[in-house]
């Protein structure tokens, strides 16, 4: 188990000293774009899958708000980046444009992928 990301998290100690470039990311998420462009390179992010039943989203595409469970098939998972700075690790969310039909979603659209993907076998994320 690791903690999702840096939302909400209080700072520690060492996060504040100086000389110390590598502060954990704001928020629990992060665009695959990011990662494959080498932006998050300091945290050595490794891919893994997040095993949930689904998300929930705020679809605004009708005009009103609305609050949709999006449940996800047997074998499928969210992509999540595992990332570590010294002994300290966490997870943030690979994040995508949501699909054509989801257009009006108002959160990040997290990165789907089945159980045997070849893209979770490689470090790059791809």
């Amino acid at each position: 188990m690791y903690p999702w990301g840096a939302v909400g998290a209080v700072p520690r100690v060492h996060d504040e000293e100086p000389g110390n470039l590598y502060k954990w990311p704001e928020g629990g998420h992060v665009r695959l774009e990011a990662v494959k462009g080498g932006a998050w390179w300091q945290f050595a992010p490794r891919p893994v899958k997040l095993a949930v039943a689904g998300f929930l989203i705020h679809n605004y595409s009708s005009g009103v708000g609305i609050e949709q469970w999006v449940k996800l098939r047997p074998g499928q998972f969210i992509q999540g980046a595992l990332c570590q700075k010294y002994a300290d690790c966490r997870v943030y969310v690979v994040t995508v444009d949501p699909p054509p039909e989801y257009s009006g979603v108002t959160v990040p659209w997290p990165r789907i992928v089945d159980g045997l993907s070849r893209s979770l076998r490689t470090p790059a994320l791809a």
